[in-house]
């Protein structure tokens, strides 16, 4: 008799390591970028909301990089800027493409 064994649990999806290490050094690079803020705190309300152990900044994707359109744009410096909890809500649905606010993304600085 063929038998297979099955897990209890579903196999757990697999990220490639260094595509982990390559946004979190991209991430690090847009934080350097964006002054440690968020963006959208500065420009909108001139407030300075940094990062904090409780509440760490999100590095989004303008253009959400699920969608097959702008998938191109996954590592795209000025695809990404950083924003609080707060204001990624905004636009974390997912529907949102656009910045509601204008903003010129700054090129990274050079090492």
């Amino acid at each position: 008799m063929n038998h297979r064994c099955k897990s209890s649990s579903p196999r757990p999806k697999t990220k490639s390591v260094n595509s982990h290490r390559r946004f979190q050094k991209l991430r690090l690079d847009i934080i350097v970028r964006d002054y440690g803020e968020c963006v959208r705190c500065r420009v909108l309300f001139n407030k300075s909301t940094r990062e904090t152990p409780d509440q760490p900044l999100q590095c989004h994707h303008i253009k959400p990089q699920s969608l097959p359109q702008y998938e191109h744009l996954k590592w795209e410096p000025t695809n990404l800027i950083m924003l609080c909890q707060e204001c990624h809500d905004v636009y974390d649905n997912g529907k949102v493409h656009e910045l509601d606010f204008e903003y010129e993304i700054p090129p990274l600085f050079e090492y």
